[in-house]
């Protein structure tokens, strides 16, 4: 075996975000060829613990978002390179791309890799900053990876250059999500879920982007046709004392749903659906999509981002912002009964293992490291 590949890895946050989690599926299945940092730009986040685990350094700038962040980080991440001397830079999200431009001397051989997650995205205003001065930058890049097509296609009608784009999709753990029928009854069980029930999950942290009082609309008609639905709703900020999941509080959705927040088993949550749903207004290529698939479940997703190519004919697709389609679409579902779910959510996960597995995401990363840093590609990913 050749000498390990040093890869630093700066990423805006090392909290449960999708590209955190891709990010630390890359570390956890990464061969021992290569050695990896990890520097997050804000304080540690709950996945640093695993990404240590996983065998990388991890360090956390602790930087607070804002305008002092944008003034201080390049500096601040300068150091930590030079620290940390990588064969390669890796950087993932747009605060963290643009940093990595500008904390590398662009004369230092050290090539940079840039990650893009998303399609069409609504910023704030302070990130279309970021991404306007990425635009600028990105030829500094010797390459750049979108995890999805749609997303590739919008950065380059941004302006991003061509020739360093590349797509490589994420990868899902089949192991860890899984079918496990021991696992829906005992999860349903202590979950209080009438037997019943026909579960629809969302699996999403509470942002605009991800449309839940979409959702709470497409819920109401849609349990008027079929009351035996049951809403099951996880992720961050997603609870019911929140004051933007008001619709939820109604007598309606409140007595068909459960609003769980931020969970760390959603192995097992998932194992509770009978049916995911994924009505987002932007997506790149849905980590949350594919570990429900991956678990044996027929989704029905808004057409954004890579999300109709993903599911093909596992699931149905919408178009976004549309209640009422959703509504049909989730009727139509639930009439189909159990053993027809149970043959879709089959095909689903053949669907994942088949295009989009740990192991194909990990060697596109792996060949391209070393294709960047001059060294043959390994054959041990």
């Amino acid at each position: 075996m050749s000498s390990r590949l040093s890869i630093c890895h700066l990423i805006t946050t090392t909290s449960a975000g999708g590209a955190e989690k891709q990010l630390l599926t890359l570390l956890a299945n990464s061969p021992e060829s290569l050695e990896h940092t990890v520097i997050g730009l804000q304080a540690a986040g709950e996945l640093a613990p695993a990404m240590e685990a996983a065998g990388a350094r991890v360090i956390s700038l602790g930087l607070k978002p804002g305008f002092k962040a944008l003034t201080q980080g390049p500096g601040l991440v300068r150091r930590a390179l030079q620290k940390a001397q990588p064969k390669v830079v890796h950087t993932w999200l747009y605060h963290a791309d643009l940093f990595g431009a500008l904390a590398k001397r662009p004369d230092d051989g050290i090539p940079l890799i840039w990650g893009v997650r998303n399609s069409d995205l609504k910023l704030s205003p302070s990130t279309r900053l970021v991404l306007k001065a990425c635009v600028a930058l990105a030829k500094r890049p010797a390459a750049i990876v979108a995890n999805s097509r749609s997303g590739a296609d919008w950065h380059l009608h941004l302006g991003y250059p061509p020739g360093k784009m590349r797509v490589i999709p994420n990868g899902f753990d089949t192991d860890r999500f899984r079918p496990d029928a021991q696992a829906r009854q005992k999860t349903r069980e202590v979950l209080g879920i009438p037997e019943d029930a026909l579960v629809v999950g969302r699996v999403a942290r509470l942002d605009a982007a991800k449309d839940y009082a979409g959702l709470a609309a497409a819920a109401r008609l849609a349990l008027q046709q079929q009351p035996n639905l049951f809403f099951l709703l996880i992720g961050r900020g997603v609870e019911s004392g929140s004051p933007r999941m008001t619709p939820w509080r109604e007598p309606l959705l409140a007595s068909r749903s459960l609003l769980l927040g931020y969970r760390e088993d959603v192995p097992l949550l998932l194992n509770a659906m009978d049916l995911h749903v994924s009505n987002s207004l932007s997506e790149g290529l849905s980590n949350v999509v594919g570990e429900a698939m991956a678990s044996g479940l027929p989704s029905v997703v808004t057409d954004v981002g890579d999300s109709r190519e993903m599911v093909g004919n596992s699931g149905r697709v919408v178009a976004p912002a549309q209640p009422e389609a959703l509504a049909a679409a989730l009727v139509e579902m639930a009439g189909l009964g159990r053993d027809e779910l149970l043959s879709l959510g089959q095909a689903a996960r053949a669907r994942i293992k088949e295009l989009y597995s740990v192991n194909a995401m990990v060697t596109a990363y792996h060949d391209l490291y070393r294709l960047l840093s001059g060294e043959t590609a390994g054959t041990d990913a």
